[in-house]
């Protein structure tokens, strides 16, 4: 697995997103190049439950429209994230 360069990810998306259709909003998720540990419809399944999760609990999701990137990176489990503002949600 390689790292992933600096910048904000819309520079390095890859392909159509899927889409994740929850209650107030739609994600679309986008895979960076590289290898990931578990298979993408296992990512795309824990970003749908923790989505459904958000808009469970606030009783809709946030966002009307969010754009996810997924970055590989060495190791295991998830590193971390960062989300950015400006017209349109990415984290």
């Amino acid at each position: 697995m390689g790292r992933a360069g600096a910048g904000t990810g819309r520079r390095r998306q890859t392909g159509a997103p899927t889409r994740i259709e929850v209650t107030g909003g739609v994600l679309a998720v986008h895979f960076s190049p590289g290898r990931f540990r578990l298979s993408n419809e296992q990512i795309l399944a824990w970003i749908s439950r923790s989505a459904r999760a958000v808009a469970v609990y606030y009783g809709r999701f946030p966002l009307t429209s969010t754009d996810i990137l997924i970055i590989p990176v060495d190791g295991k489990g998830v590193k971390g994230g960062q989300a950015f503002g400006g017209p349109g949600a990415w984290l």
